[in-house]
Protein backbone atom coordinates (compact mmCIF):
# COMPACT_ATOMS: atom_id res chain seq x y z
CA UNK A 1 0.00 0.00 0.00
CA UNK A 2 1.30 3.47 -0.76
CA UNK A 3 0.40 6.96 0.34
CA UNK A 4 1.06 10.40 -1.07
CA UNK A 5 4.02 10.81 1.30
CA UNK A 6 5.49 7.35 0.66
CA UNK A 7 4.79 6.17 -2.90
CA UNK A 8 5.89 2.55 -3.10
CA UNK A 9 4.05 1.29 -6.17
CA UNK A 10 2.64 2.58 -9.40
CA UNK A 11 -1.02 3.31 -10.05
CA UNK A 12 -1.53 0.20 -12.17
CA UNK A 13 -0.47 -2.04 -9.26
CA UNK A 14 -2.76 -0.16 -6.89
CA UNK A 15 -5.73 -0.65 -9.23
CA UNK A 16 -4.96 -4.36 -9.61
CA UNK A 17 -4.68 -4.80 -5.83
CA UNK A 18 -8.07 -3.11 -5.34
CA UNK A 19 -9.64 -5.39 -7.96
CA UNK A 20 -8.21 -8.47 -6.24
CA UNK A 21 -9.46 -7.28 -2.84
CA UNK A 22 -12.99 -6.71 -4.15
CA UNK A 23 -13.05 -10.00 -6.06
CA UNK A 24 -12.00 -11.97 -2.99
CA UNK A 25 -9.70 -14.16 -5.07
CA UNK A 26 -5.98 -14.87 -4.96
CA UNK A 27 -3.74 -13.97 -7.91
CA UNK A 28 -3.38 -17.72 -8.67
CA UNK A 29 -7.16 -18.07 -8.94
CA UNK A 30 -7.38 -15.05 -11.26
CA UNK A 31 -4.68 -16.41 -13.60
CA UNK A 32 -5.54 -20.12 -13.62
CA UNK A 33 -9.25 -20.05 -12.79
CA UNK A 34 -8.98 -22.54 -9.94
CA UNK A 35 -7.78 -22.47 -6.34
CA UNK A 36 -4.09 -23.19 -5.74
CA UNK A 37 -3.17 -26.81 -5.09
CA UNK A 38 -2.74 -27.74 -1.46
CA UNK A 39 0.15 -29.79 -0.20
CA UNK A 40 -1.40 -32.84 1.36
CA UNK A 41 0.17 -34.18 4.53
CA UNK A 42 2.12 -37.31 3.76
CA UNK A 43 2.41 -40.24 6.13
CA UNK A 44 5.85 -41.75 5.87
CA UNK A 45 5.87 -45.30 4.58
CA UNK A 46 2.53 -45.21 2.78
CA UNK A 47 4.13 -45.33 -0.67
CA UNK A 48 5.34 -48.70 -1.97
CA UNK A 49 8.22 -46.96 -3.78
CA UNK A 50 11.09 -46.04 -1.43
CA UNK A 51 12.43 -43.22 -3.68
CA UNK A 52 9.02 -41.54 -3.78
CA UNK A 53 8.73 -41.93 -0.02
CA UNK A 54 12.11 -40.29 0.68
CA UNK A 55 11.48 -37.48 -1.85
CA UNK A 56 8.09 -36.57 -0.39
CA UNK A 57 9.46 -36.77 3.16
CA UNK A 58 12.35 -34.44 2.30
CA UNK A 59 9.91 -32.08 0.55
CA UNK A 60 7.80 -31.91 3.71
CA UNK A 61 10.88 -31.26 5.87
CA UNK A 62 11.93 -28.41 3.57
CA UNK A 63 8.37 -27.02 3.65
CA UNK A 64 8.26 -27.05 7.47
CA UNK A 65 11.74 -25.50 7.63
CA UNK A 66 10.66 -22.71 5.27
CA UNK A 67 7.52 -22.08 7.33
CA UNK A 68 9.59 -21.77 10.52
CA UNK A 69 12.03 -19.36 8.86
CA UNK A 70 9.21 -17.24 7.42
CA UNK A 71 7.54 -17.08 10.84
CA UNK A 72 10.85 -16.09 12.44
CA UNK A 73 11.45 -13.39 9.79
CA UNK A 74 7.91 -12.04 10.27
CA UNK A 75 8.41 -11.89 14.04
CA UNK A 76 11.73 -10.06 13.61
CA UNK A 77 10.19 -7.56 11.18
CA UNK A 78 7.25 -6.97 13.52
CA UNK A 79 9.60 -6.46 16.47
CA UNK A 80 11.78 -3.98 14.55
CA UNK A 81 8.76 -2.11 13.17
CA UNK A 82 7.23 -1.76 16.64
CA UNK A 83 10.37 -0.42 18.36
CA UNK A 84 9.58 3.18 17.37
CA UNK A 85 5.83 2.91 17.79
CA UNK A 86 4.00 3.79 20.95
CA UNK A 87 0.39 3.94 21.97
CA UNK A 88 -0.48 7.42 23.13
CA UNK A 89 -3.81 9.03 23.78
CA UNK A 90 -4.82 12.53 24.76
CA UNK A 91 -7.72 13.67 26.88
CA UNK A 92 -10.21 16.41 26.08
CA UNK A 93 -8.88 19.76 27.28
CA UNK A 94 -5.23 18.66 27.21
CA UNK A 95 -2.65 20.96 25.59
CA UNK A 96 -0.56 19.56 22.73
CA UNK A 97 1.95 20.75 20.17
CA UNK A 98 1.41 20.06 16.45
CA UNK A 99 4.13 19.17 13.96
CA UNK A 100 3.41 21.23 10.84
CA UNK A 101 5.16 21.71 7.55
CA UNK A 102 5.92 25.44 7.63
CA UNK A 103 6.36 25.69 3.86
CA UNK A 104 2.80 24.39 3.37
CA UNK A 105 0.74 25.52 6.36
CA UNK A 106 1.65 29.18 6.66
CA UNK A 107 -1.67 30.26 8.14
CA UNK A 108 -0.68 28.70 11.48
CA UNK A 109 3.11 28.83 11.36
CA UNK A 110 3.35 32.40 10.08
CA UNK A 111 6.92 31.86 8.95
CA UNK A 112 8.72 33.97 6.40
CA UNK A 113 11.76 31.67 6.35
CA UNK A 114 10.46 28.08 6.52
CA UNK A 115 13.87 26.41 6.85
CA UNK A 116 14.55 28.30 10.07
CA UNK A 117 11.11 27.91 11.59
CA UNK A 118 10.04 25.70 14.46
CA UNK A 119 8.91 22.13 13.90
CA UNK A 120 6.21 22.02 16.56
CA UNK A 121 3.65 24.78 16.99
CA UNK A 122 1.22 25.47 19.76
CA UNK A 123 0.24 24.51 22.31
CA UNK A 124 -3.32 23.96 21.20
CA UNK A 125 -6.17 22.47 23.19
CA UNK A 126 -7.66 19.05 22.33
CA UNK A 127 -11.39 19.44 21.69
CA UNK A 128 -12.44 15.77 21.42
CA UNK A 129 -11.27 12.34 20.31
CA UNK A 130 -12.35 10.92 16.95
CA UNK A 131 -11.77 7.19 16.62
CA UNK A 132 -8.56 5.72 18.01
CA UNK A 133 -5.93 8.20 16.79
CA UNK A 134 -7.54 11.44 15.54
CA UNK A 135 -7.95 14.63 17.56
CA UNK A 136 -9.52 17.97 16.56
CA UNK A 137 -7.65 20.93 18.04
CA UNK A 138 -8.70 24.48 18.81
CA UNK A 139 -6.60 26.39 16.29
CA UNK A 140 -6.24 30.19 16.07
CA UNK A 141 -8.95 32.17 14.27
CA UNK A 142 -6.95 32.77 11.07
CA UNK A 143 -5.84 29.16 10.58
CA UNK A 144 -6.72 27.90 7.10
CA UNK A 145 -6.02 24.22 7.74
CA UNK A 146 -8.24 21.36 8.86
CA UNK A 147 -8.34 21.13 12.68
CA UNK A 148 -8.20 17.29 12.92
CA UNK A 149 -4.74 15.75 13.38
CA UNK A 150 -3.33 12.24 13.73
CA UNK A 151 -1.77 11.44 17.10
CA UNK A 152 1.62 10.74 15.48
CA UNK A 153 2.15 14.46 14.77
CA UNK A 154 1.04 15.61 18.22
CA UNK A 155 3.31 16.06 21.25
CA UNK A 156 2.15 16.57 24.81
CA UNK A 157 2.62 19.98 26.46
CA UNK A 158 4.32 19.70 29.86
CA UNK A 159 3.90 22.33 32.52
CA UNK A 160 1.13 24.76 33.38
CA UNK A 161 -1.43 25.56 30.70
CA UNK A 162 -0.50 28.57 28.60
CA UNK A 163 -2.42 31.83 29.01
CA UNK A 164 -3.31 31.89 25.29
CA UNK A 165 -2.77 29.41 22.47
CA UNK A 166 -1.30 32.09 20.17
CA UNK A 167 2.19 30.95 19.12
CA UNK A 168 3.59 33.86 17.14
CA UNK A 169 4.35 37.20 18.77
CA UNK A 170 4.22 38.86 15.34
CA UNK A 171 1.21 39.38 13.14
CA UNK A 172 1.47 38.62 9.46
CA UNK A 173 -0.18 40.45 6.60
CA UNK A 174 0.38 39.11 3.07
CA UNK A 175 3.10 36.74 4.36
CA UNK A 176 5.14 39.67 5.74
CA UNK A 177 5.60 40.32 9.47
CA UNK A 178 4.07 43.41 11.00
CA UNK A 179 6.13 44.23 14.04
CA UNK A 180 4.89 46.47 16.83
CA UNK A 181 7.32 47.90 19.36
CA UNK A 182 6.68 47.15 23.03
CA UNK A 183 7.27 50.77 24.01
CA UNK A 184 8.80 53.96 22.60
CA UNK A 185 11.96 54.88 24.52
CA UNK A 186 12.56 58.31 23.04
CA UNK A 187 11.53 60.48 20.14
CA UNK A 188 12.83 63.64 18.41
Amino acid sequence: MSTAYHPQSDDQTEVMNRILEHAGLTPFEIVYGKPPPTLAHYLQGTSPNEAVDSMITSRQEIHHKLQRRLTKAQDNMKKLANTKRWDISYTVGQWVYVKLRPFRQRSVTGSLHPKLSKRYFGPFQVMERIGQVSYPLQLPEGACIHPVFHSSILREHHGPPPPSPDTSPLQFIAQKPVSRPLCILSSK
